[in-house]
């Protein structure tokens, strides 16, 4: 194989963590950036790809010495090795020729393909192990031994370990098949019994393996791993005469050149090895043999075939593996709790909550859900409302404002992660809300009286003994005996009217359902139910004959900003997540297969709802018969025009207005130079490709994506400074200009504007210029004039509503207004002083006499959960 990559610098700096390898590949005769370069490290699971600017990253590398290996279709395959230490980052610029044109290669025969087999696979291996893509394969068999190439690189999946291996042919000979450069990827399982079965199946094949040998000998643990040495006359050796260091750190060396025995004794029997060697054998701290070919291993640890492979960077642990799934997967566990702000509600009352989330490892909370989904569900388990709701630090507040017409009867609100529905369906939070009729009132005298106050945790005052009605009340809350951390409590506070809000026993408080029982985690037999880290939405790619198929997908949203390449599976699947708007917002697709004319059509599919077999305690309200509405529902609860309606749509079209006048009320006035969309060359996949040569004094480099105006030159340390990119009047951030037009299709274009002077009113941004696009329907996202885009709304995030209460000191105030609210005060953000645990809170009462109910819930910073009540009294006037 030529070794035409060229390392150009090769830095070396000490890092806190793990060894890395970064850097660019470029084109050695033009000396730009190379993407889309698959760069590994050999026979490892530890690969990367370089990006737009050639910028690759490996992480995580054993030390010892490596092959670093970087193909790209139509360049010399390189491969060289590396002496990786430990806790060093290396920082390297490498150069590839391109490859030149190949003597012609005829397809292989079935008799080069079954040698090739033989070589990979072996002679007897089953069809757990094959090759995918044997079309692909190319072999000169006309000189001998015959010489692999290939079209692309070849891949073999083996199902009987979970791995998909990628090998790379470049004038290779089919005797040395096996020396070829190739990287390992993990298959997707189809389960989680799946998955401990390969890991099963990997951690027997390293049992008994050479490198579970060295690895035992460098931890003098030689018996008790199972393992016994000896001469080949039969004589045991001891450690201290076969273990020697090196002068290279962290690698170490057998002494002994004569050959020897290794017996390994597992669970059924003794099986021998016999271990030649040329010279000294060196390997690393993982067991990785330094110089392999001046090894001959016989016997049961020599196993040839990539069927009994595993990747250099594989780490045994010495436990079992359904154990270790089970722990890894109960880490994944997420518990909520909801806290509202009254036991039972009345048709057209909002229902004020707070959710709580619960993290079995709080560790991995930034990486777990970030989606909530909260619904009401009736008597007979039918959801009527719902939302989807952003998850901030592990906490929620929203509200749900119940319709006039809703039937009475037990409701049910129920909340809960996608991630957590793999613990089942029903685990999860549920909790009963009675809903009654208008006329119905609660018999207090029949309600159970609850003796749950605070219990040390928290002590509520007030700052009278009693109030009159529309008097400001001041409450004090002071966090006290074993918690000590307040500045990181998290509490919630609901007051209500007593006598309109019979106050019911918490039977299901936080302090009951909040914490994590470790015997009630149900073990998961399938992770079906994939983590939501942002608004999610499944869809499906079908092409012009209606049939599913793989493509890529070009995903534009402009407002807020985004642009995504995300990927169908062969059932034209796709999955996307982790994105953060409220309300809606319209997303455009298209197919990688539309160019100028549209191709395929997308659908987005409704979200997978949790099955309601759950079960909770419930209980029974007394009721009896009222002469009278029992619940007025006031403007501040629910202002005036808030109610569910049928969803209307509401189409319309920007009218372009094309004068001097209008165009000179930009920011940044008259443009010098513009276009429009008829200037723009369609047949261009970019917006950078198509403005290339269209405007004075423009400079355009498409290779490395960079664009500046002449007037720009000399104004920064690298003399080309970009200039500042809008779209419909938005500043784009976050990327350079050239990178933001690359993610731009023409056809959603219609005018841009260029100015080259500085721009006062956007600082340094505007320093270099501006760059205005205006898009074909503006700023909503609309790109139903460009035929090869799909436009398709998206549900976001569902806002939070702010509380409301009268402030009866200010003069603006009606004093006219009748002021029969039921909860008198909410506020699901309290926060706690850091130095002294105390917090206060003001609100005015109502016109009611009567006694209020304060209910606290929350969570403290050592995760312990906080109730606490308190009651106090209102007097007329």
């Amino acid at each position: 194989m030529k070794q035409i990559c060229l390392f150009i610098l090769l830095m070396i700096v000490i890092s806190d963590g793990a060894a890395q390898i970064s850097g660019t590949v470029q084109d050695s005769k033009t000396g730009k950036p190379l993407a889309d370069v698959e760069v590994f490290v050999n026979r490892s699971t530890i690969a990367g790809r370089s990006d737009q600017k050639g910028f690759f990253q490996l992480e995580d590398i054993p030390t010892g010495y490596h092959d670093l290996v970087l193909y790209k279709k139509g360049y010399v395959l390189y491969r060289a090795s590396m002496r990786i230490q430990k806790a060093r980052a290396y920082a390297i610029t490498l150069k590839l020729q391109k490859e030149e044109k190949p003597s012609s290669l005829s397809l292989s025969t079935e008799n080069d393909l079954h040698l090739l087999r033989d070589k990979l696979l072996g002679a007897t291996t089953s069809a757990a192990c094959r090759m995918i893509n044997e079309s692909d394969v190319l072999i000169r068999n006309k000189i001998y031994p015959p010489e692999i190439n290939m079209h692309a690189p070849i891949v073999i999946e083996n199902y009987s370990l979970g791995y998909r291996l990628i090998t790379y042919f470049y004038h290779t000979s089919v005797l040395q098949a096996m020396d070829a450069p190739m990287r390992y990827e993990y298959l997707p399982s189809q389960g989680v019994q799946e998955s401990i079965t390969w890991g099963e199946s990997r951690q027997q094949l390293f049992k008994g393996s050479f490198k579970h040998f060295l690895i035992s000998l460098l931890e003098n643990q030689v018996k008790e791993q199972g393992f016994q040495m000896r001469d080949v006359l039969g004589n045991p050796l001891l450690r201290d005469s076969m273990l020697a260091t090196t002068a290279t750190p962290l690698i170490y060396r057998i002494k002994r050149k004569d050959a020897f025995e290794i017996s390994y004794q597992d669970e059924r029997n003794e099986v021998i090895s016999k271990i030649h060697s040329l010279s000294p054998i060196d390997f690393s701290e993982q067991g990785n043999v330094m110089n392999t070919k001046l090894l001959r291993v016989e016997g049961a640890m020599y196993q040839p075939e990539l069927v009994n492979q595993l990747p250099m960077d594989y780490q045994y642990v010495d436990e079992n593996v359904a154990e270790q799934y089970n722990k890894a997967l109960g880490k994944l566990y997420e518990k909520v709790y909801v806290h509202t702000d009254k036991p039972y509600y009345y048709p057209g009352e909002v229902i004020w909550f707070k959710a709580y989330l619960n993290y079995n490892y709080p560790l991995w909370r930034d990486s777990l859900s970030h989606l909530l989904h909260v619904e009401l569900l009736t008597p007979q388990k039918k959801i009527v409302l719902q939302k989807e709701l952003k998850i901030d630090s592990g906490f929620v507040f929203n509200d749900f404002i119940l319709p006039d017409t809703l039937e009475t009867g037990g409701y049910f609100l129920r909340a809960y992660t996608n991630l957590a529905r793999n613990f089942g369906d029903e685990n999860l939070f549920a909790k009963l809300l009675p809903i009654l009729n208008a006329t119905d009132k609660v018999d207090e005298s029949a309600i159970k009286k609850s003796n749950y106050l605070a219990k040390g945790q928290l002590t509520i005052h007030t700052d009278k003994k009693e109030y009159k009605t529309r008097e400001l009340i001041e409450l004090t809350f002071q966090l006290s005996g074993p918690i000590d951390t307040a500045s990181a409590t998290h509490l919630s506070v609901s007051v209500t009217d007593a006598t309109q809000v019979v106050p019911v026993p918490p039977w299901d408080s936080i302090q009951h359902l909040y914490p994590i029982k470790q015997e009630a985690i149900q073990q998961i037999k399938q992770l079906s139910y994939p983590v939501e880290t942002g608004v999610t939405f499944f869809g499906q790619f079908r092409n012009d004959k209606g049939k599913p198929e793989r493509t890529t997908i070009n995903m534009v949203q402009w407002s807020p900003r985004l642009f995504e390449n995300i990927e169908s599976d062969d059932k034209g699947f796709f999955r996307q997540t982790g994105f953060h708007f409220y309300d809606s917002a319209i997303v455009s697709f298209k197919s990688e297969k539309a160019t100028d004319l549209p191709y395929g059509r997308f659908t987005i599919h409704p979200r997978s709802i949790a099955s309601t077999n759950f079960l909770i305690n419930s209980y029974t309200l007394p009721i009896v018969k009222a002469n009278s509405t029992q619940r007025l529902i006031s403007e501040y609860e629910v202002p005036k025009g808030d109610r569910l309606l049928a969803e209307v749509q509401v189409k319309g079209k920007r009218i372009l207005k094309d004068s001097a006048v209008d165009r000179s009320r930009r920011s940044y006035g008259y443009a010098d130079f513009r276009l429009a969309s008829k200037d723009l060359n369609p047949i261009y996949s970019n917006l950078l490709n198509a403005i290339q040569g269209k405007v004075p004094g423009l400079i355009v480099n498409v290779s490395e994506a960079k664009v500046f105006f002449s007037r720009s030159m000399g104004m920064s340390v690298t003399n080309q400074s970009g200039p500042m990119v809008m779209i419909n009047d938005v500043p784009m951030g976050g990327s350079s200009a050239g990178e933001i037009l690359e993610r731009i299709d023409p056809n959603t274009i219609e005018t841009i504007e260029f100015t080259k002077r500085i721009n006062v009113l956007y600082g340094a941004q505007g320093a270099n210029g501006v760059i205005s696009i205006y898009t074909k329907s503006g700023a909503s996202g609309d790109f139903s004039v460009s035929p090869n885009f799909q436009r398709i709304k998206i549900s976001g995030y569902s806002r939070s509503r702010s509380f409301r209460s009268p402030n009866y000191e200010d003069p603006k105030a009606d004093p006219s207004i009748a002021d029969y609210r039921s909860t008198i005060y909410w506020n699901p953000t309290l926060k706690i002083d850091s130095k002294t645990g105390i917090t206060k809170v003001r609100f005015y009462a109502a016109d009611l006499p009567g006694p209020y109910h304060v209910v606290v819930e929350g969570v403290a910073a050592n995760g312990l959960p906080i109730h606490g009540e308190h009651y106090f009294m209102v007097e007329s006037k």
